[in-house]
């Protein structure tokens, strides 16, 4: 997702594009972004801890296998889920998102003082073989495998749940996209300090809806929705693990991924005190297992909660 620009306050309209965007009459021509490289949320805050949203305390240590990308075009977030393994948005590495297909961008990531480059990175085939969608991802199989150069020794990875995200379930969101998205004068403003230390954003939330369609896509998005003044999720949240199994007040023990972070929309009036947000999900499940398993086998690599059982070969609990 492209960055929020240095001046404050910034109009969220035409300039975003890609994922976490604001609604299709604002559509902006795409351009092909530079590769992401991606910055482990232990290195990319200070140290001693994260602000949470609602202002519950939390340790960066805990969430070691998050990382975001910030480059001049682009930010997106990914997560470690393998020892050599990182999940992310496919459209966080698309770099030709108006083509008729995809292209994959190679980058990287850091974790700890070490940097990783992708070696390799990989469509879901349902989203390869999409058509452009606009301001959205193609469509709901939003998901990239990427292969690192090699092993990270010292990190916890995450680990995939065994279902997908549906109906009514509790979730956590939690992203590094923007400290705060307000609506001024009908139009989605961002308040966020670019000098400010970033703040890590994770709440409790419920699903509202699935299989919804986000611009011309299936109808295979689950969604959650939040009135007032700020929305779920954020620009440069894309590609983030959405969490089933805890809750922001005890995120730690227990936690699975059933989804990620797609994009954000939303509906609101001049005043913007009516306003509503939709934060657009990818579910995961049985349906990246089959494709994360087939890839990794394929590779001889391992992921966490599909090869390998939680609390085996270092994967979280």
């Amino acid at each position: 997702m492209p960055p929020l620009a240095a001046s404050i306050p910034e109009r969220i309209g035409p300039a975003l594009i890609l994922a976490l965007v604001t609604p299709a009459h604002t559509a902006h021509a795409q351009q092909a972004s530079a590769p992401p490289r991606f910055k482990s949320i232990d290195r990319y805050v200070e140290s001693g801890g994260v602000q949470l949203s609602g202002g519950k305390p939390a340790r960066a240590s805990d969430w070691k296998a998050i990382a975001i990308s910030v480059t001049a075009k682009m930010k997106c977030t990914a997560v470690l889920i393998g020892r050599q393994v990182v999940a992310t948005s496919a459209h966080c590495v698309d770099g030709k998102p108006l083509a008729a297909q995809p292209k994959i961008m190679l980058g990287g990531i850091s974790f700890g003082s070490q940097d990783y480059d992708f070696v390799e990175c990989t469509f879901h085939p349902d989203y390869e073989r999409a058509p452009a969608n606009g301001n959205y991802p193609r469509n709901a199989r939003d998901f990239a495998l990427c292969k690192l150069d090699r092993r990270v020794p010292d990190v916890e990875p995450e680990t995939i749940g065994k279902t997908a995200i549906s109906h009514g379930d509790p979730i956590v969101l939690m992203g590094l996209g923007c400290h705060d998205l307000k609506v001024v004068d009908g139009v989605a403003v961002s308040q966020k300090d670019p000098a400010a230390n970033p703040v890590l954003r994770i709440g409790d939330q419920r699903v509202a809806d699935t299989a919804l369609p986000l611009g011309r896509s299936n109808p295979s998005f689950a969604r959650t929705v939040s009135h007032g003044r700020e929305p779920n999720l954020c620009p440069g949240d894309s590609g983030g693990p959405v969490y089933v199994g805890v809750t922001a007040d005890n995120p730690v023990a227990g936690r699975r991924i059933s989804g990620f972070n797609a994009a954000f929309d939303g509906d609101w009036d001049f005043s913007g005190t009516n306003a509503v947000f939709y934060s657009y999900l990818a579910p995961a499940g049985e349906i990246f297992r089959e494709w994360a398993k087939t890839w990794s086998d394929k590779r001889s690599l391992k992921i966490c909660g599909i090869q390998l059982d939680p609390g085996i070969g270092g994967c979280r609990l």
